[in-house]
């Protein structure tokens, strides 16, 4: 790394610690990580509330290249993407070019969701589809209303939040802790909901621990898949595998 770079990154950090301390996303930080490097963005998970509901953020910061201006900033709220609600239904407004915004999704890399029939076969489509070159092609995915696409546009977010928390948490080696609870999904599995990782992580339940009971998790290894977590209860260590 030359002086040139270092010079450069600790601006962006300092520029980016700006962003931060003067934006207002409407959410109330309550735990703060440091910030790291993704290309051109320098990013960061938060802790913080809104309306009295706990949620794992991530700040992001982009720069021109090589240099510290910032070209925008975001949040994206991980917990509000991988919520789970059968009761979901799109808030829909209509788009210059003849489709949908729909404004109860927000995409990982900025903006809200958007989904169209405006294709020469007139069948509806999200606009934004990562799995799609062109109308036709493979990957192109179809659906017989708005109302299904935007569905459908909610859960690939979903995908990619998972993939995104997955790929940042796989690179974390210091071993930190985290706070978890013993929940019932609608199937009446009950599954230990992780605080700090929005996703739910079926396990096997412990000895003697009740649903809704709060308990301390230790990790070391991120989100790799079928790695053990150590819970502990009232003194006593308990080892369960999540997926």
């Amino acid at each position: 790394m030359t002086i040139t770079d270092i010079t450069v990154q600790s601006a962006r950090l300092a520029a980016a610690e700006a962003q931060f301390c003067t934006t207002d996303f409407g959410y109330r930080n309550t735990a703060v990580e440091p910030w790291r490097e993704d290309g051109a963005k320098l990013v960061r998970f938060v802790q913080a509330e809104r309306n009295g509901q706990s949620s794992l953020l991530e700040y992001s910061v982009l720069f021109a290249p090589d240099s510290a201006r910032v070209i925008c900033c975001r949040v994206f709220d991980f917990t509000e993407a991988l919520a789970e609600d059968d009761d979901w239904v799109p808030m829909f407004s209509a788009w210059r070019k003849g489709g949908w915004y729909v404004w109860n999704i927000a995409r990982p890399e900025g903006g809200c969701g958007c989904v169209s029939r405006n294709y020469a076969d007139g069948k509806w489509r999200i606009v934004c589809d990562p799995r799609r070159d062109e109308p036709g092609a493979p990957g192109d995915f179809t659906y017989a209303s708005g109302t299904e696409a935007a569905k459908a546009e909610r859960a690939l977010i979903a995908e990619q939040a998972r993939a995104l928390l997955h790929k940042a948490r796989c690179n974390e080696l210091p071993p930190h802790l985290l706070s978890a609870r013993l929940v019932c999904d609608k199937h009446g599995y009950q599954d230990f909901d992780i605080e700090g990782h929005p996703t739910v992580h079926r396990a096997c339940v412990p000895n003697g621990i009740r649903v809704g009971q709060q308990f301390n998790v230790y990790h070391g290894e991120g989100m790799k898949s079928g790695a053990i977590w150590t819970g502990t209860l009232e003194g006593s260590l308990r080892k369960f595998a999540c997926c």
